[in-house]
């Protein structure tokens, strides 16, 4: 169908620029209990894949979505937007869900490969896949989220590691820590593993055992100390500990375990969420028992210094009306107890919330400005594409060595361990989701007391 270049089209980043390399198929993407429709099942990906056909299978899907009879899961997506058409393109990477296998070296009860007895290694090749998108045709902030399957399993790891360092593609890494990797220590430390995510789901050996059927709970706590101990410098990645509330760890036993172990072994950051399953069955759950275990866990990481992050709202944005309530319920438990112990978030350092709008208003009647814009991401992108700049200087700053000296709008992305070496009258944040994360790591390098911080509220979290 031609379209006229200005006509308004929905669509989606996922759609333009994704893929999920899934176990059982090719997709564009995978949100917590939404499955975009397939491109190819696992058994018969074409041996002879092209990036073409890659394309070709995007701009059929992009029609049906806009189509009126077809009754694709994309349609009830909350992530659809409208743009125009002349702003769409097929032909990018961007975000990859990398899950190509399902083989693992645990037996995790919540886990629907355990329950359907679905383990097997690879079907077809992904490293073929990917690989047909050269590097420039790779986003500026392409990411994967690189699982399975467990990947410290794959014997051809160092290449999949190899791929994305040389693609400029930032790797969020999921491993059960069982098996200490020195490949994988290695790209932590130089910065291709952003960050390095391992689920441990328990606070007991007991039930680590009884959920993930290996005695190896002292095993993983070990190595969560040996892999954050290996992150050396600035530009390294970090190390996130992930609990999954399920039906069998939300005793006080396992709360109060997990946060003392957390606390021994020190990883940079810690996440929760829940278990899901499809979205038919996530609609029927009672998550009343899970959202009290999740406050009071979140609680006690407060009383420890700690402030956990909301994993699901973070990197699995919400898609449906169900799972943004499941979020409401959770800060609303939360609240209460912070409420009732008298307890408050990390520090986050006095800044100013203004819209996009008196941003620019600001930028227009002022002169000689230094500015930092964090992070560099698709809201940063839009906001420097949408105000006038007038004669400021900018630098923008993010975390990850993967974006380091790749431009936005003609301006050079540097890391944050590099802004000490600038002056900087004021700090503009876009993503309000990491307001805090961010503050924090400029800190390291640059007396933010010194300098004016406005957070931008018309955009929110998109990405890292």
């Amino acid at each position: 169908m031609k379209r006229c270049p200005d006509e308004l089209v929905k669509t989606c980043s996922r759609l333009e620029s994704g893929l999920r390399l899934g176990p059982d198929a090719i997709r564009p993407c995978v949100f917590s209990v939404f499955e975009s429709p397939i491109y190819w099942e696992a058994e018969s990906v074409p041996s002879t894949i092209t990036k073409l056909d890659i394309v070709n299978k995007r701009k059929m899907l992009f029609e049906q979505l806009n189509d009126d009879h077809s009754e694709i899961a994309c349609k009830k997506c909350l992530k659809v937007e409208v743009k125009k058409f002349s702003e769409v393109t097929f032909d990018k990477l961007g975000f990859i869900d990398l899950a190509h296998y399902s083989y693992c070296n645990l037996r995790c009860n919540y886990c629907a490969f355990t329950q359907n007895d679905s383990f097997h290694k690879e079907k077809y090749d992904g490293l073929k896949v990917l690989n047909q998108f050269d590097q420039d045709h790779v986003e500026f902030d392409a990411s994967v989220d690189f699982n399975g399957g467990e990947p410290s399993l794959l014997p051809n790891l160092d290449e999949y590691l190899e791929t994305f360092r040389k693609k400029g593609i930032r790797i969020r890494l999921y491993t059960n820590a069982i098996r200490y990797s020195a490949s994988i220590e290695s790209a932590l430390r130089d910065g291709t593993i952003a960050w390095l995510i391992i689920s441990v789901d328990a606070g007991t050996a007991a039930t680590f055992n009884k959920t993930k059927l290996r005695d190896v709970y002292k095993i993983v706590l070990d190595n969560i100390a040996k892999y954050t101990q290996a992150v050396d410098t600035p530009k390294s990645g970090q190390v996130a500990s992930k609990y999954i509330f399920t039906h069998s760890n939300c005793g006080d036993e396992d709360i109060d375990g997990f946060v003392r172990d957390m606390v021994r072994v020190k990883p940079h950051q810690i996440w929760l969420l829940y278990d899901f399953q499809d979205i038919d069955q996530f609609s029927k759950e009672d998550f009343s028992a899970r959202i009290q275990a999740y406050a009071k866990m979140y609680t006690a990481f407060l009383k420890k210094g700690i402030t956990p992050s909301h994993f699901y709202e973070s990197f699995l944005d919400p898609v449906c009306d169900e799972s943004r309530e499941l979020v409401t319920k959770t800060k609303t438990a939360i609240e209460l107890l912070t409420h009732h112990n008298q307890l408050k978030p990390t520090l986050i350092y006095p800044h100013r919330v203004i819209s996009k709008k008196q941003l620019e208003q600001f930028l227009v009647s002022t002169d000689n400005l230094k500015l930092i814009i964090a992070p560099a991401n698709i809201m940063t992108t839009k906001l420097l594409s949408e105000i006038k700049i007038k004669n400021h200087e900018i630098i923008i700053g993010d975390r990850s060595v993967q974006k380091e000296n790749k431009k936005i709008g003609g301006i050079t992305i540097k890391h944050y361990s590099d802004l000490e070496h600038e002056e900087h009258t004021h700090l503009i944040v876009t993503s309000k989701y990491h307001f805090s994360a961010i503050t924090k790591e400029i800190s390291y390098y640059l007396n933010l007391n010194n300098i004016s911080i406005l957070l931008i509220d018309d955009f929110g979290h998109k990405s890292l």
